[in-house]
């Protein structure tokens, strides 16, 4: 039995499971990452900006290096 963490953890490094997709999982990563950087943008619009755009890359950069310890 896989911990709560575990899980947690195993569901967002894989794009919300898009990385178990039996064909394509590149293509239905790709897919969710636009998905989710439009609804940040949509709801969040000053992040459009150049500034913005890095500060949501270090957040996601951040997320992803803690999510591979």
């Amino acid at each position: 039995k896989t911990s709560l963490k575990l899980r947690i953890v195993q569901f967002l490094s894989t794009g919300f499971y898009s990385g178990y997709f039996p064909f394509a999982p590149g293509t239905a990563g790709s897919a969710v990452a636009v998905i989710f950087l439009g609804a940040i943008y949509f709801y969040f619009p000053v992040l459009i900006s150049f500034e913005g755009r890095i500060a949501v890359a270090a957040v996601i950069t951040l997320l992803a290096i803690i999510s591979a310890d």
